[in-house]
């Protein structure tokens, strides 16, 4: 029995030690990643998970673009190769460059060097990205500036063995489902010369971001989609190929990922939320993305591609062929013609680290930023109030501002509702002795779209039993005279898409309508419908732009769908070889696929529409003739 003991203390010793060696050795490893954080610029923002050290590779960002090394050829697109070679206004002044997506470090107190001196010029005979400092004595290294070079061949013979020999990881990690390359059976059918219109129909973006910030097993963003908050923003060079032979911009930004359900590992496409601060460079990016339409300089933009229904989600999931790429932008625009604001959008082709990642778009965020641009007040006079996302359990939240003022508009719905005067509406919709909690004809025009495109996921989910809300956005100057507006925002589930609905005018009714956490625009519509001032002029917009020369009239709605979905008739070849064979690998999406989804939501969706909501709302006494 005594040797028994003495074997079991022994074993016991031995397993005390193993955790020991294990915890140790993890402990290490932290430190190891810690390191690295703090000797690759762009760790800045890791927060608690990896904070800052003083031992970190900085510079002082400047606007001042003369400091910055010249390139004697631009990104783009490159038929042949070519020497590419430096310049500088100063014969002391040293250029160091990289072609890993890392910032050049020259020597320092710190730090030994990343990157290579520039000597001779260098041969660019394939896709290339060029990331260039200038440094001179006792002065302050300049800011990095990269130059995205694509030659089409490169493109089109991509492949996850090419993907792999550039630094991704051919196994997924944490679960993470990655895929790469140009599907050669869609590359074939087409020629050179149409694959040359395929990716000059729409600029290109290119983000150019350290490997190991995008893919690495602990701390990459891709590898860890589910990661939020500053401490998952990495620090990325993006540029504009623009294809209409304009110069485009570059710029640093932070770079995260965007979205709610399409966090999950199983999706191999993701969307992303670039943001311009002073620390990665001018603090702004200044320049007009939207042409004349909208505003020539931002805080931060999404990079928002098609998911629920993509041709790049999981196999078996069996819906990707509804992917139309126009859906949630299409009820953006019908958002515009209605007369309210608006987020806006334009399409491009995609590079991540010089591998093509398929069709995104660009979408403006109706945060405070927003607010200042398009309306009078200041950045901090604005309230943003959204629905979070599914990793916070679709809450209300204030992204700006506070609650204050949408708690006041809340709590005057809810008693509008048991108890209609006159008096309680002017206190919400505005009178001469009011200012207005939120904007009538903005709220009607939001809830007319929500209705004719059946969106079954904002404001109120479907999928959420309609107890919940999801995929919306409120903002309201607090100091000004005007009220809330709301805006369509991930519109994906509409139009005909399998989930989407042919009526969602409810009214729908829950427990939850008392819960100011689940406050949303649909029920505080359902309580003004308690009075006849917002019925009358419900049906007064239900008929300007449901019949005559209305935005949701037949005419416009596919006038405005085939406006978008022209945009990108060539560019849909680039998406199908990159991601038509993601969840169909032996009869990937083809064209004529998305081409049929296009005309299918035009004939048997928006062709006569009008007529069908007109009918819906006569139930609810929305409409009157």
């Amino acid at each position: 029995m005594k040797l028994l003991f003495r074997i079991l203390a022994v074993l016991a010793l031995l397993l005390i030690i193993g955790i020991a060696i294990v915890v140790w050795v993890s402990f290490q490893i932290r430190n190891h990643h810690q390191d690295h954080f703090s000797n690759h610029w762009g760790a800045q923002s890791q927060n608690e998970l990896f904070p800052d050290t003083p031992n970190r590779p900085s510079f002082e960002p400047s606007e001042d673009r003369s400091s910055l090394p010249g390139f004697d050829h631009p990104h783009g697109y490159y038929d042949a190769p070519f020497e590419l070679t430096f310049s500088s206004g100063n014969p002391q002044t040293e250029i160091w460059y990289t072609t890993d997506g890392t910032v050049p470090v020259p020597s320092n107190e710190f730090n030994g060097p990343n990157g290579e001196i520039y000597d001779d010029p260098i041969r660019i005979s394939r896709n290339a990205c060029i990331t260039a400092v200038s440094s001179e004595p006792e002065k302050e290294v300049s800011t990095p500036i990269t130059q995205t070079y694509l030659f089409l061949r490169d493109i089109l013979d991509q492949s996850p063995s090419s993907a792999e020999e550039e630094g991704w990881p051919l196994r997924p990690a944490n679960g993470k489902r990655m895929d790469y390359g140009m599907d050669p059976r869609i590359v074939d059918q087409f020629s050179f010369e149409e694959w040359k219109e395929t990716f000059q129909q729409i600029p290109t973006i290119s983000l150019i971001i350290e490997q190991a910030n995008l893919t690495d097993v602990d701390y990459g963003i891709y590898s860890n989609p589910t990661g939020q908050g500053k401490g998952w923003e990495r620090y990325t060079s993006v540029e504009l190929l623009d294809n209409q032979n304009e110069p485009g911009f570059q710029s640093g930004a932070g770079l995260r990922i965007r979205g709610g359900f399409t966090r999950n590992p199983y999706f191999a496409k993701h969307s992303f939320r670039l943001f311009f601060r002073k620390k990665y460079g001018a603090g702004k990016l200044r320049y007009p993305l939207f042409e004349s339409e909208g505003a020539d300089q931002f805080d931060k933009v999404d990079l928002r591609t098609a998911q629920n229904y993509s041709w790049a989600r999981e196999r078996g999931h069996r819906i990707g062929s509804h992917n139309t790429f126009v859906r949630e932008v299409f009820c953006r625009d019908t958002q515009r013609d209605m007369g309210s604001s608006y987020t806006r959008s334009r399409y491009y082709h995609l590079f991540l680290n010089k591998q093509y990642w398929g069709i995104y778009m660009t979408e403006e965020r109706p945060e405070a930023n927003y607010g200042s641009t398009y309306f009078p007040g200041k950045r901090d006079d604005f309230d943003t109030l959204k629905c979070s996302n599914f990793l916070n359990n679709y809450l209300l939240e204030a992204t700006d501002g506070d609650t204050k003022a949408w708690r006041a508009l809340w709590d005057q719905a809810r008693e509008l509702a048991k108890n209609p005067t006159d008096e309680a509406y002017a206190e919400l919709a505005g009178s001469s002795n009011h200012s207005p909690l939120v904007e009538i004809d903005n709220l009607i025009n939001y809830m007319l779209i929500t209705f004719y495109s059946g969106n079954t996921d904002g404001p109120l989910s479907a999928f959420l039993g309609n107890k919940r809300s999801n995929n919306w956005f409120a903002l309201r100057n607090r100091n000004g005279e005007e009220g809330f507006r709301f805006f369509i925002h991930d519109a994906e589930h509409t139009l005909g898409a399998p989930e989407a609905a042919d009526d969602r005018t409810g009214p729908y009714h829950s427990r939850n309508q008392d819960r100011f956490e689940y406050s949303n625009p649909q029920w505080i519509h359902q309580d003004l419908m308690s009075h006849s001032a917002y019925r009358k002029r419900f049906s007064e917009l239900a008929r300007i732009h449901l019949t005559g020369e209305g935005a949701l009239t037949t005419e416009k709605a596919v006038k405005r769908f085939r406006n978008r979905a022209n945009m990108i008739s060539k560019a849909i070849r680039a998406q199908s070889a990159r991601w038509g064979d993601a969840e169909r690998s032996n009869s990937p999406y083809l064209v004529k696929d998305w081409e049929a989804r296009i005309e299918w939501v035009i004939e048997e969706v928006l062709t006569g529409r009008e007529k069908v909501l007109i009918s819906q709302l006569r139930k609810d006494g929305l409409y009157e003739e």
